[in-house]
């Protein structure tokens, strides 16, 4: 049996409807297919949700898991860790 490729990135936050996921959090599933398990398919986020994210309101931008969050810098989407200075996970408004 052949073992099967991922096709999402370690380093990239995706939009699936309601969802921020990284590869982490979305499970085995979407890292092989690029869909979630309900088939929702997995985009990488935009600049244009990320600099609309109400960070007052929900905090960074990050995945469900808060292993990565997304900031826009001239224009395009920078993926990161959280500052191990923040105090542990990133929240996103979502528990």
């Amino acid at each position: 049996m052949s073992e099967e490729s991922e096709v999402l990135s370690d380093d990239a936050v995706y939009r699936a409807r309601d969802s921020l996921l990284c590869s982490a959090c979305a499970g085995y599933t979407a890292r092989t297919t690029g869909k979630t398990i309900s088939g929702q398919s997995l985009r990488p986020v935009s600049a244009r949700l990320v600099s609309a994210w109400p960070v007052d309101e929900f905090g960074p931008c990050s995945c469900d898991c808060g292993r990565l969050i997304a900031v826009v810098v001239a224009g395009r989407v920078v993926v990161s860790e959280p500052a191990a200075a923040a105090g542990g996970k990133a929240k996103n408004g979502r528990d």
